[in-house]
């Protein structure tokens, strides 16, 4: 049998799996039920684990020298569900990044891979990481050396809703880009609303901001350079006749080019420092969170491609283009050892929504898909030669 048709005979346990997590979407590192059903269904299959760090489980499967790394990340995302679905979120947190998916389809991995675990090349390292969402959890992993070098490689899925379902689509070199996220804290003087000259204005400071930053991207970023800039968040004032003292603006950058991260970085600084001795407000610019794009290694996207093939044959296979917008923690893991990432598709008829929607839905026949390829990854350290 070959891992695909293995993990499709899984496909009913890990839709139940998918579901149960989906129902009971939890964020950041608060994931007891998330992490109660990992546990159980280690257990019953025998798999050992360990937990290295606040709300992170760690299985080692098979024996010998470090293989590579299989990564789920478990966290949701704090919103609301609107897709309509019997088994919607029952919490305030929804997964609608599909972290469900990678959960599910790493527990599936583990208990084909137990199974196979006397024919492993390679020890292999399966990691349940918290917190991707705010950036925080790969970081944890790597200071308590849960990733270390002595691995050959990582390997992880993204889901998309918009792609065609159950095909994976790969790239060499940039895949997901840097994300840098700011909070930009205009302050100025409180005052009556029909007396504005008494104070100083930092919702009209924080307009005349967010309308030079557009000029960032379409201005002064070079032509042939992707890069988006998005202001997500705009907070002043509470009332209609008062003016506060205080406006906030939450934005992320997007970027592939370290170089231009860093310019782009510099010249948010200088807007804001200009913008505060032009409209008399104090103006503090943060940056919150910070993460390199997700750079794939070309010798073992292609080790893994090449064990998809002759293990895996089902599977299709599809060159990704052009580099996605999105970023990803994973990319830390980047900065230790080789890594793969590619997008596992997962497109329903009819729904249009991308993640981060409220609407999105994504198609369950990839949940095998996704199985088998973790499997594959796993089995492609045999081929890998870190020398």
């Amino acid at each position: 049998m070959s891992f695909y048709e293995e993990a499709l005979a899984l496909q009913p346990t890990l839709v139940q799996w998918r579901r149960a997590f989906h129902q009971h979407a939890e964020g950041g590192y608060d994931l007891p039920h998330t992490l109660t059903l990992i546990r159980d269904v280690l257990n019953a299959h025998h798999v050992s684990f360990f937990e290295p760090c606040p709300s992170t489980l760690v299985a080692d499967i098979g024996k010998g020298p470090a293989g590579m790394i299989l990564r789920a990340d478990m966290d949701a995302l704090l919103m609301e569900e609107k897709s309509g679905l019997p088994f919607s979120s029952e919490t305030n947190f929804a997964h609608t990044c599909g972290h469900d998916f990678h959960t599910a389809m790493l527990l599936g991995a583990a208990c084909l891979l137990q199974a196979h675990a006397d024919e492993l090349p390679a020890r292999t390292r399966l990691i349940f990481q918290p917190d991707e969402e705010n950036i925080t959890g790969a970081r944890q992993l790597i200071a308590h050396n849960v990733v270390t070098p002595d691995f050959k490689g990582g390997f992880a899925l993204h889901m998309s809703p918009t792609l065609d379902s159950g095909t994976l689509y790969y790239k060499d070199g940039p895949m997901y880009a840097a994300s840098n996220e700011f909070i930009i804290t205009v302050t100025g003087a409180s005052t009556h609303g029909a007396a504005p000259s008494n104070g100083r204005d930092p919702i009209f400071a924080a307009v005349q901001i967010y309308n030079t930053l557009q000029g960032l991207i379409s201005r002064e970023r070079p032509t042939l350079e992707p890069a988006v800039l998005s202001i997500c968040a705009f907070n002043g004032g509470s009332t209609f006749n008062v003016i506060p003292d205080q406006a906030q603006l939450l934005g992320t950058l997007r970027v592939y080019n370290t170089n231009l991260s860093e310019t782009i970085k510099t010249r948010l600084q200088e807007i804001c420092d200009g913008m505060a001795k032009t409209l008399r407000c104090q103006v503090d610019l943060t940056f919150t969170t910070s993460v390199p794009p997700v750079t794939n290694d070309s010798v073992i996207n292609q080790r893994i491609l090449d064990t998809v093939t002759k293990r895996a044959p089902e599977l299709l296979l599809q060159k990704q283009t052009e580099p996605f917008a999105w970023s990803e923690d994973f990319a830390l893991y980047g900065n230790i050892l080789p890594i793969s990432m590619m997008t596992l598709g997962a497109h329903v008829d009819g729904c249009s929504a991308n993640i981060h929607n409220a609407d999105v839905l994504f198609d369950e026949t990839a949940l095998a898909v996704g199985t088998a390829a973790h499997v594959c990854a796993a089995f492609s350290s045999s081929n890998i030669d870190k020398s």
